[in-house]
């Protein structure tokens, strides 16, 4: 499993597995329709979010050589100063080893 959008899938399929757990996708971008622009999500937030008993998650899935950008770093220290958990995975033992204390 290399790619990170089939390492993003993998890792929301196991921790949704675990008890009191619900984590998704959190898709942002820019879409066109037409001459329309719509702009969806928040700059820099995570790939997955969710909820580990009552805990709010945000998890940003890397490959083996991906790089954090600047914009993903400022959404990090803004969610952890609001109380969240952010965790940087590479690996599916990146977003256990942040949930399982949750639990």
């Amino acid at each position: 499993m290399s790619t990170e959008p089939r390492l993003t899938s993998y890792i929301i399929a196991q921790l949704n597995l675990l008890p009191r757990c619900y984590f998704w996708r959190a898709n942002s971008g820019v879409a066109h329709a037409g001459n329309r622009t719509v702009r969806f999500g928040v700059p820099g937030q995570a790939d997955i979010t969710g909820v580990a008993n009552g805990r709010r998650v945000e998890i940003e899935v890397k490959s083996d050589t991906g790089r954090v950008r600047p914009g993903q770093r400022a959404f990090a220290e803004r969610i952890t100063a609001a109380g969240a958990v952010y965790v940087i995975a590479r690996c599916l033992d990146d977003a256990l080893d942040a949930v399982r204390p949750l639990l």
